[in-house]
């Protein structure tokens, strides 16, 4: 009887032992950036060095930030799939981009956790338009003419056809920065307001960051 008690402990010991995972050593654990000044649009490509048992990140843009857990939810990184993190900022401001490395430990061993920042400056000084359109007709039977672009010249130019009245024509447009204003004549444009292009129209796209450029925008009718 004692020795089927003896083997039952040794089992279960071997079992125990076999279970129990040493934790990562966070003393290597470091996360390098490859650039924190950026321009809108652009992204930052995190390298993770050095172990841990976990990893989250946490980007630093709306829903993502570390300040608001447990609210916003970390992203948790795989190491073994990949070490480096790509983040794309979309937005002009100031985001702190935030990584967290833990070790799990065993029992009676404290769970460590490394967190590294990353202050992300990120400028939008885009003023480009990437569509634009005028509309003729009645909403129920309208159409749509589509603007041929340049970007070089900063020149759009619509052809409609013969006897089309420009004086007064609903005007849709979208700028490469979402953030970005347009004017024309000085007032704030809105899409689906109404132009006259009797004229060629300059329309100016400022940018969150200040910057603007005069975009012309040439109707030719025939």
């Amino acid at each position: 009887m004692m020795k089927k008690i003896f083997i039952l402990l040794t089992v279960l010991l071997g079992v125990s032992m076999g279970c129990t995972r040493e934790p990562a050593d966070l003393e290597g654990f470091n996360v390098i950036a490859d650039n924190t000044d950026i321009l809108a649009g652009s992204s930052v490509t995190f390298t993770i060095e050095g172990n841990a048992d976990f990893v989250t990140f946490y980007s630093g843009q709306p829903g993502s930030v570390y300040a608001n857990y447990p609210n916003d939810k970390g992203e948790v990184i795989d190491l073994k799939a990949s070490r480096t993190k790509v983040r794309k900022y979309n937005k002009q401001g100031q985001f702190t981009a935030t990584f967290i490395g833990a070790s799990s430990g065993n029992w009676g061993e404290e769970y460590k956790t490394i967190v590294k920042e990353f202050v992300i400056n990120v400028t939008d000084n885009r003023t480009g338009i990437t569509s634009f359109s005028v509309f003729t007709g009645s909403l129920v039977n309208q159409v749509e003419y589509k603007g041929v672009i340049n970007s070089d010249s900063k020149t759009i130019v619509i052809n409609v056809p013969a006897g089309t009245n420009v004086t007064n024509l609903k005007t849709a447009l979208l700028t490469d920065s979402p953030d970005a204003r347009v004017q024309v004549n000085g007032v704030d444009f809105v899409n689906n307001s109404r132009i006259n292009y009797t004229n060629p129209v300059v329309f100016k796209v400022i940018a969150p960051n200040g910057d603007s450029a005069d975009w012309t925008v040439t109707i030719i009718v025939g």
